[in-house]
């Protein structure tokens, strides 16, 4: 049943008005109507789902011991996953803020913010594809597994790649019209941004094999690896920021020694155990023709930067536009032959789309 159904926002309009008129105007009221709201919809919408699916109802001599001891295992290896990749993203503002100064939390906040919005963007793009996985690991298609890895750990790098090529290019001159007079005091945002995407060549050549393990009911196997990179970070970071006075840079150095050294012995060796797949097409189908397009635009835009363009807002637009079409050129050339066929695909959707609205 759909939450959106039931009296959820009138009933939590009431509760606030009741505790503001009656009681006292303070704003932990409004966390107290927003718990016992949804405590409510929660209630009602269990109530009426049993109602509706009798299955759901709790029989005791159907509990099976066995299967809830695999789904408790499942959820508690989950949550301590979720928990290292929060520590991962959470930890490093305090550590600044207590061994550090404000404008090194400031300087990793800015520098962080580009590889957030990146991991964020690609967990949505792979998620969905969990119940196809799933169906995949049921059904023993073992090889069908194999080559969703191969290509997915391609098309990841493709995307964050070229996601990653402005700031890694035009570094200076998107950080000078950003943070204008403010550049100067700031200056350390560059290093941090180019030391937390350095991690993605290592880190997303698996990345679709947390999906799989998901599937498989295999979870356990990449969270103590997570934990293992995590708190190897954390260690670090207290070390470089707290002992060598680092700052910020400091925690960056750390996050991209952790991922960049440890990732490969204990993820890309876990992905050809439980895929089963040779690590001639490991590199040849997927690592090879996913970093080749970045290397040669990088390497041209690099040199189209420093010659030809000055740090203004034109040249900069144009010289990502000018990146951004050459990655996909040689991305087009290096492909594989599906690859090929879905971009077509793609291009005479988005022509047919295009068409009406011209």
């Amino acid at each position: 049943m759909d939450l959106e159904f039931l009296p959820v926002r009138p009933a939590l309009c009431v509760l606030y008005i009741s505790l503001f008129v009656w009681v006292s105007v303070h704003v932990q009221w409004v966390i107290v109507s927003q718990v016992v709201t949804q405590l409510l919809a929660l209630v009602v919408s269990t109530y009426f789902s049993m109602r509706l699916v009798p299955a759901l109802r709790l029989r005791r001599q159907h509990f099976n011991w066995p299967v809830a001891r695999d789904v408790l295992s499942f959820g508690a290896w989950n949550s301590l996953g979720q928990t290292a990749v929060t520590l991962r993203q959470t930890a490093d503002a305090p550590i600044l803020f207590w061994l550090s100064t404000p404008l090194q939390v400031n300087a990793f906040f800015l520098g962080s913010y580009v590889d957030t919005k990146i991991r964020e963007f690609m967990t949505m793009v792979w998620q969905p594809t969990v119940p196809a996985l799933t169906a995949m690991h049921a059904l023993g298609q073992k090889e069908r597994l194999a080559a969703f890895f191969i290509r997915g750990c391609r098309l990841s790098l493709w995307m964050v790649l070229f996601l990653i090529l402005p700031f890694m290019v035009f570094r200076n001159e998107i950080w000078q019209l950003y943070l204008g007079t403010k550049f100067e005091t700031l200056k350390d945002v560059i290093p941090i941004t180019l030391l937390l995407l350095s991690c993605y060549i290592v880190v997303y050549p698996t990345a679709v094999l947390t999906r799989i393990c998901t599937a498989k009911g295999e979870i356990r196997q990449v969270t103590w690896r997570l934990i293992t990179i995590h708190l190897t970070n954390l260690s670090l970071t207290l070390l470089l920021v707290g002992v060598f006075r680092m700052g910020a840079l400091g925690s960056a150095w750390a996050t991209s020694m952790s991922v960049l050294v440890l990732t490969p012995p204990l993820f890309w060796k876990l992905s050809k155990r439980m895929i089963q797949f040779s690590t001639r097409s490991f590199f040849v189908d997927s690592i090879l023709p996913g970093t080749v397009p970045f290397l040669v635009a990088f390497g041209v835009s690099e040199t189209i930067r420093r010659n030809f363009l000055s740090a203004t807002i034109g040249h900069t637009i144009g010289g990502i536009c000018t990146s951004a079409i050459l990655y996909m050129i040689v991305a087009y050339l290096c492909s594989h032959p599906i690859d090929k066929q879905d971009a077509r695909q793609v291009y005479r959707s988005l022509s047919r789309q295009i068409r009406p609205i011209a």
